[in-house]
């Protein structure tokens, strides 16, 4: 049984959002489309297409399509531990 979820955003994002870049309501935006599909997969990924974002799985089967615009693709990692969810949202260079 899930009891938590946790979100962590590694510097490359954080350093977006504090220079006004990628807005927070954006990153909200992509936890809560990346957390509807966590249950299909554990990887998330949102892609840079000019005016919109494409959302794909590890696989990159596109899920949806965001009108949304985000300086470059950005990755969410679902992880169980211990009765909690923790979405790690990181950019690709820093994996």
């Amino acid at each position: 049984m899930i009891n938590e979820c946790f979100v962590v955003l590694t510097p490359g994002i954080e350093n977006y959002i504090q220079q006004g870049v990628l807005p927070f309501t954006d990153v909200e935006h992509m936890v809560k489309t990346a957390a509807t599909f966590a249950t299909e997969s554990y990887f998330i990924a949102f892609h840079a297409n000019k005016v919109t974002t494409l959302v794909t799985d590890g696989n990159d089967h596109v899920l949806n399509e965001l009108s949304l615009t985000i300086p470059e693709n950005i990755w969410f990692i679902f992880d169980e531990s211990e009765g909690s969810i923790i979405c790690t949202g990181l950019l690709p260079h820093e994996y």
